[in-house]
């Protein structure tokens, strides 16, 4: 527990907090292990305390609902294609349409997540971000999968 206070102590002395206050402010929080923590976790780590009010199930069904919901918008161009008529649609096509439809849901995703989640921040970098990291990874897991291919010399 004293480590922690040392942490904390410093990092108000940061912020322009006398060293004897700042100590001051800890030791009396460490008093109460609950609220320390509380405190520590959302000065340090930037983490909230949950709120009592929140419904971890609503949560799971929103979070289980947005997946299968944005998570179908890739295959929809593959889908397509059972309809006929569209069934001449080219498999290059399919996937160049299935790549752009991905960066646009996550851009999308991103563009929601600043409106919900981190107020204040600009919807468009916030878009820009989920987009450039959600298709980082998708890159990396594709060459990940090409390199084990050609390993493993395995073809799908």
């Amino acid at each position: 527990m004293d480590q922690e206070i040392a942490e904390m102590t410093e990092l108000y002395v940061q912020r322009g907090i006398s060293q004897e206050d700042s100590a001051t402010i800890w030791r009396i929080l460490a008093k109460y292990p609950e609220a320390f923590l509380d405190v520590m976790m959302a000065e340090e780590l930037r983490l909230l305390p949950p709120d009592p009010e929140d419904d971890p199930w609503k949560g799971g069904v929103a979070t289980c609902i947005a997946f299968m919901v944005f998570g179908s918008v890739p295959l929809l161009p593959f889908l397509l294609c059972l309809i006929p008529g569209l069934d001449t649609v080219s498999d290059a096509t399919q996937m160049r349409s299935a790549v752009l439809l991905t960066v646009a849901t996550l851009f999308l995703l991103g563009v929601l997540k600043s409106r919900l989640v981190e107020l204040g921040e600009s919807w468009w970098r916030s878009g820009a971000t989920i987009a450039a990291l959600g298709s980082l990874a998708a890159a990396v897991s594709y060459y990940v999968g090409v390199v084990l291919q050609q390993l493993f010399d395995v073809s799908v």
